[in-house]
């Protein structure tokens, strides 16, 4: 490590030492909470700094974690070509063809290693290294391919559940709510993942601070908008945005992918500043990174050099060059070794494959034998880096700490050796020692308070998305005036048959299209925060789908009506009351209907695929929905169509809700020898065998088939969470 490092992080102790011992001490003999606060410190222990990150380690109150793996490996298995062994042969040995074959590919070569509290690392080496699938494995987030090895925490091991809590990932890609602003989002992140025994101003303390933390104060009521699309805030602080989310629990270990991703060198070096400060305060950080700048590269403590699977250095950063310069590959003057080594890693056109995989391999055999790591043993770091916000009285798995009172640390002028941490004072230290953490339980809401949030937040976003909502309303005014006109007053005659069942069918068309369609654009943009959030347990699948189903209902409702209303009357369809209502009963189930189609096929892909498999899907249904085939017409392979068809039912509900009993008359061309071929509409139903159907039938049909849409499309949803999850 650094000497400026060191020092930096020493004068910044030294000033607040003081200022903080009374707050220390408060806290150390403050009252216990309930055993779901092993997830998550009390908000008084964060800082309070003014997003300067002076207070360090001294406020946080996050417990130290070790994080540590042993002969890490990892392997998945790919299929090989098409008909790989040929065809075998037919009949019996037709059972012996294979189409592939699968084979057995190294994704990360055994390593070994360890991540120390309070030091910033990065994961680093070119595309194709294995950066990501190595910071998955740590972080707990694969369970696909063979994984060998272990992974300790504070040398124990934990289930999955429990790392997951005690530890937050940070993903590439910014997923967040374009309509909402920077302290409504980590409000949000808070009330649905802070314990419920919390008082909510104490939650929303946390926010604050983790806003002034983050240096997000003069940016937290601006939207964060969507880029491309809408104005917000900018790429960095999107992105400190991101870290928020999941610093709002204080998590032990801070997993991070490509922080840097997409922004510029300051911002980059912005977001590198404040992790390094957030592993100041005690926790594990660690993250993965491509190429550097000088600046932004010594930010970090520790890097972990991977190329072609294998780790080739393993240590701190201020050692990185004089290590490659023992195994004959310096580092020129004035180039950024982050740079000049990255390039030493990554295949060229230059070096042949053979001399590339044998530098490797030699490389990653040196580093085995020499690694540059500071050892476990002896590891030492500010003693209020170890206070607990709530106590130590609670069980925090830190337990007895060797304390070094009125002693100057061997490495205090920072000489390299990095054994403490930078940031610690010269006295007053501990040495870490590896304690089994406790069982972190749940602290979440429970299920009520989470559909209440999350309906509250899916409003708010509707809400302050006016122009979808205005751009409904348009259409839908447009099409019901354009209806209304084309068929405007119709009368009785027997060209007005036709006419009605006409439109009556593109009412039904109208309903299906229009809002099928505006589900298939919300929820595919919508998809990743979901999948973000249900992964780190802020709220279950059946909260969020009731909840942002109940927010939807407004819309289905009121935009139907809208345009039934206007089309019913302008058309001069049925002049009953009773009618009318039917009319919109009908629409409306249709309505919802498609609603719940096209979120069945939103949700597993994306935009363009499900805007080509929704008319894809609805078009047979029409088919047969009673205007273009007359039912007794439908070929026998194609019946079992029309009984999952809503536009049947509908179609067969709206027809006898407008025919039945009603008079119709003649024009003297529409007379065949001399006689009105319809006088009644009970004599079109029986043309269209829709005499045959109950008039109960359509109405109990479209609501089943509602239901069983529903409940698709939450088994669809439910597998999608668990699916990506475990992956």
């Amino acid at each position: 490590m650094s000497s400026s490092s060191s020092d930096d992080g020493g004068i910044a102790m030294k000033q607040f030492k003081d200022k903080h011992v009374e707050e220390d001490e408060e806290v150390d003999g403050g009252t216990s909470r309930e055993d779901e606060l092993d997830l998550v410190d009390s908000a008084s222990g964060m800082s309070s700094g003014g997003g300067a990150f002076e207070e360090g380690m001294a406020s946080s109150g996050v417990p130290p974690v070790c994080l540590s793996f042993n002969d890490l490996s990892y392997s998945v298995r790919i299929k090989k070509g098409p008909f790989a062994d040929g065809i075998k042969g037919l009949g019996p040995k037709l059972r012996s063809c294979r189409l592939w074959t699968k084979e057995s590919k190294e994704i990360l070569k055994p390593m070994s290693g360890h991540f120390l509290p309070g030091r910033l690392v990065a994961i680093m080496g070119p595309s194709g290294a294995g950066k990501t699938s190595f910071l998955n494995l740590l972080s707990g987030r694969t369970r696909e391919g063979k994984l060998g090895g272990e992974i300790l925490v504070n040398g124990h091991k934990l289930s999955r559940d429990q790392f997951k809590r005690a530890s937050a990932y940070v993903m590439q890609e910014d997923t967040l709510l374009g309509n909402l602003t920077p302290r409504e989002l980590l409000t949000y992140s808070a009330l649905l993942r802070l314990p419920r025994s919390m008082p909510k101003h104490e939650k929303l303390e946390r926010v604050e601070k983790v806003l002034r933390q983050l240096n997000l104060v003069r940016c937290a009521d601006t939207r964060v908008g969507v880029p491309g699309v809408t104005r917000g805030i900018s790429g960095g602080e999107r992105r400190r945005v991101s870290i928020g989310l999941d610093l709002i629990v204080n998590p032990r270990l801070l997993f991070l992918d490509e922080p840097t991703s997409g922004l510029d060198s300051t911002m980059a070096e912005q977001v590198v500043t404040i992790l390094r400060n957030l592993a100041r305060q005690g926790r594990t950080v660690v993250c993965t990174i491509h190429q550097p700048s000088s600046e932004t590269f010594n930010l970090f403590d520790d890097v972990f050099w991977l190329a072609n699977g294998s780790l080739v250095y393993s240590g701190p950063v201020a050692k990185l060059t004089g290590y490659f310069k023992t195994q004959g590959y310096a580092c020129p003057k004035f180039t950024n070794p982050a740079d000049h080594y990255m390039r030493l890693m990554s295949r060229s056109e230059q070096v042949e494959e053979e001399d590339y995989v044998k530098r490797i391999e030699t490389l990653a055999d040196h580093q085995k034998q020499h690694a540059a790591l500071i050892p476990i043993e002896g590891y030492r770091l500010p003693a209020r880096c170890l206070t607990l916000s709530h106590g130590p009285s609670q069980g925090s798995g830190i337990s007895p700490i060797d304390h070094h009172h009125g002693r100057e640390d061997d490495d205090a002028d920072g000489d390299g050796d990095g054994r403490k941490v930078a940031g610690g004072s010269g006295g007053d230290d501990v040495e870490f020692r590896n304690e089994k953490l406790p069982k972190l339980k749940k602290a979440g809401p429970r299920f009520l308070k989470q559909f209440l949030i999350l309906l509250a937040r899916a409003w708010k976003c509707y809400i302050r998305d006016p122009g979808v909502t205005k751009q409904r309303l348009i259409i839908t005014l447009n099409i019901g005036v354009v209806v209304g006109l084309l068929f405007l007053q119709l009368g009785h005659y027997q060209s007005d048959i036709q006419n009605r069942q006409g439109v009556l069918f593109l009412m039904i068309t109208q309903a299906v299209f229009m809002t099928g369609n505006s589900v298939l654009y919300l929820f595919p943009t919508e998809r990743p925060t979901f999948l973000r959030e249900y992964g780190n347990g802020m709220y279950g699948v059946t909260a969020y789908y009731l909840a942002k189903s109940t927010a939807d209902i407004p819309f289905h409702i009121v935009f139907p009506v809208i345009g039934t209303t206007i089309t019913y009357w302008m058309v001069g369809l049925r002049e009953d009351a009773g009618a009318f209502f039917i009319c919109l009963g009908v629409i409306l189930l249709v309505s919802n209907i498609a609603q719940s189609l096209g979120l069945l096929v939103s949700v597993g892909t994306e935009l363009p695929v499900a805007l080509t498999i929704f008319p894809v899907t609805v078009i047979p249904h029409m088919l047969v929905g009673g205007l273009f085939l007359v039912v007794s017409d439908i070929p026998k392979y194609f019946i079992w169509l029309q009984y999952i068809s809503p536009f049947f039912y509908a179609f067969v509900t709206l027809v006898r809700n407008e025919m039945e009993d009603v008079t119709f008359k003649c024009r003297s061309s529409e007379m065949v020898l001399g006689v009105c071929p319809i006088v009644n509409g009970n004599e079109q139903l029986d043309r269209l065998d829709f005499d045959r159907y109950p008039t109960w039938v359509g109405p109990i049909c479209l609501a089943g088939l509602y239901l069983i849409l529903r409940l698709l499309t939450y088994l669809s949803l439910v597998y999608l969470a668990r699916k990506r999850s475990a992956t």
